[in-house]
């Protein structure tokens, strides 16, 4: 494996990257869109459906996940396997991924894992007179195995520097946090960081975030100020004083 994947790579649910080949997407389906399992389950499973008129071929790999800095780091694993590993999917039709953790010792705390599915690009015919972009799509998807007890424990810091706000959010507990929806709201207004997903917080870990630009007047520093939106399933609502930096 090529050491850049040992490299920060931050990957947003689905990025698409380019390819020269004949104009042409495929399109998948997944269900879940993840898995989060508990603890004594070692395995899941992930359905890929091809809604596009041709087959796609697909490479499937798997990649242990932490945060370092703020950013996702991911880097080889054995612990825990995907079958198969590369597959063509035909037009139209579903298939079945199985993710089954091997590691032999229980999961303490949580482990956490990304999912990494790349449509690989068909070969360029030369005969063929046009030539266009390709759309390949690759796509990243979180595995969780945690153990029972685990639960998440998170702790905000808010501030605002220049004509922007930042949120620092720190995971004090043993099991991630999927933040969404992040707002700050005062008696002078609010301040939004994002009305869809801002990001996970793994365990033991810093992330931080920052809300759109030109927003001085919106909430003082030194204002009580409530942090509202979702963490994972529960709703947040967390009080908290900004500071000025």
């Amino acid at each position: 494996m090529m050491n850049w994947w040992r490299k920060a790579f931050p990957i947003a649910a689905a990025t698409l990257l380019l390819a020269v080949t004949p104009l042409h997407a495929a399109s998948l389906r997944m269900s879940p869109i993840g898995l989060d399992l508990t603890a004594p389950e070692k395995a899941g499973a992930i359905s890929l459906t091809n809604t596009s008129d041709e087959p796609v071929n697909l490479q499937i790999r798997i990649f242990k996940w932490t945060q370092v800095d703020g950013k996702d780091v991911l880097t080889e694993t054995r612990d825990v396997l995907v079958s198969p590993p590369a597959t063509t999917i035909k037009a139209e039709e579903t298939y079945t991924l199985r993710v089954v953790r091997t590691a032999s010792q229980p999961v303490s705390g949580e482990e956490t894992y990304r999912l990494v599915i790349d449509e690989l690009p068909k070969p360029i015919d030369p005969r063929a007179p046009a030539q266009g972009v390709r759309m390949v799509l690759r796509t990243s998807m979180p595995i969780f195995f945690a153990d029972k007890a685990a639960i998440a424990d998170i702790r905000f810091t808010s501030w605002r520097s220049g004509d922007k706000y930042y949120i620092e959010a720190f995971n004090a507990g043993a099991r991630h946090v999927k933040l969404a929806g992040i707002t700050l709201s005062s008696p002078d207004g609010e301040v939004s960081f994002g009305s869809g997903l801002n990001g996970y917080v793994l365990a033991g870990q810093t992330m931080r975030f920052e809300s759109a630009a030109d927003t001085r007047a919106l909430v003082r520093p030194g204002a009580a100020t409530l942090i509202t939106g979702k963490g994972s399933s529960l709703d947040l609502r967390k009080d908290l004083v900004i500071e000025a930096r």
